[in-house]
């Protein structure tokens, strides 16, 4: 079996297409075989990484790179770790997360993004 790509994302109001959905056609429009590709969706990291997980584990997969931002990038690694995985980063340069999603919105309350390192998994 050759390399595979997991491609994730869900759709927002008004897309025609889900975010795995365009990344599958753009890599295919880029000479990468459908056969390739792997299609996940879900509206946030876990829902991605759990639904990659089992077309993943169903081909035997173990070790995985994992390419996201470095705002999701440690979450993304603990997710992959607790399905199973061996995950590598491989992070992209920037984000569209700017550096004031972490500030606290009150000094008593965190902001709904919160910190990667408070995100706990669920078991």
């Amino acid at each position: 079996m050759g390399p595979l790509i997991v491609v994730t994302g869900y759709k927002e109001k008004g897309d025609l297409y889900t975010e795995a959905q365009a990344g599958s056609a753009y890599l295919q429009q880029h000479g990468i075989p459908a056969s390739a590709i792997v299609e996940a969706s879900g509206s946030d990291s876990y829902q991605n990484l759990t639904d990659a997980a089992a077309a993943l584990q169903g081909r035997g997969v173990h070790t995985i790179l994992i390419s996201t931002d470095p705002f999701h990038e440690d979450r993304s690694m603990a997710i992959a770790s607790s399905l199973g995985f061996v995950p590598y980063p491989t992070p992209t340069r920037s984000s569209p997360i700017g550096a004031f999603a972490s500030i606290p919105t009150s000094p008593r309350r965190p902001s709904p993004s919160g910190s990667v390192a408070s995100w706990a998994m669920p078991t």
